[in-house]
């Protein structure tokens, strides 16, 4: 699997950092703001995306298309709502 971040409708050509699934990962530290954007994985075709609500609430959706990354087509598969404050997480199947 192999991840890529990219910006809306800006399809970025190198692969970031990524690791196969079993393998030991280092930590890598990331700026909460610098998560924000979409990431999408070509060999399962879902697309995330990544923003903040508030200051200390992360959303995270799934598509069921790398397409989505790029303009507004697909189906939202899920979307979590995680509160960096009291640990506690949301899962929604459609609009929250």
């Amino acid at each position: 699997m192999t991840w890529h971040k990219v910006d809306k409708y800006v399809p970025m050509e190198l692969p970031v950092t990524t690791y196969k699934r079993g393998e030991r990962k280092r930590p890598r530290v990331f700026k909460m703001d610098e998560l924000d954007g979409f990431y999408v994985d070509k060999d399962l075709n879902r697309t995330l995306h990544i923003t903040f609500e508030k200051e200390d609430i992360i959303v995270i959706d799934v598509y069921d298309t790398v397409q989505a990354a790029y303009k507004p087509v697909g189906e939202t598969l899920g979307i979590m709502e995680l509160n960096l404050s009291t640990g506690k997480v949301k899962c929604y199947r459609e609009g929250r």
